[in-house]
């Protein structure tokens, strides 16, 4: 997507939930429209390849030999108390900022992913 710089794709778990379910940590322009970009990665991606979770990074983080972090991204989860950055969710079509009642929803099973 034009308005992306850089992007490191994971998996999070959800607790009480099976499986992973997908996240983008994204390094993006400042011009960076989340309800285009939610259109065209629905259009162009197979449904289950699109992030449930985004993470606005101001920087991606690297390792010594310039490959990008993951794992401490994974341990951190989808914790919105415990994660410094905003982060959005895809709620039904659309990327919205993912909150503490927005996470509450989720690991109670309220929220549909």
């Amino acid at each position: 997507y034009p308005d992306c710089i850089e992007v490191n794709v994971y998996g999070v778990q959800i607790p009480g939930q099976d499986g992973r379910a997908g996240m983008a940590a994204i390094v993006s322009k400042s011009t960076m429209d989340w309800d285009k970009f939610s259109a065209y990665a629905l259009k162009n991606l197979p449904r289950y390849s699109v992030p449930i979770f985004i993470r606005k990074m101001p920087e991606m983080e690297i390792t010594g030999t310039f490959k990008q972090r993951k794992v401490e991204l994974v341990n951190e989860g989808i914790d919105p108390k415990t994660i410094v950055h905003e982060m959005l969710w895809l709620d039904g079509h659309h990327y919205k900022p993912f909150t503490a009642a927005e996470h509450q929803r989720v690991i109670s099973g309220k929220a549909k992913l």
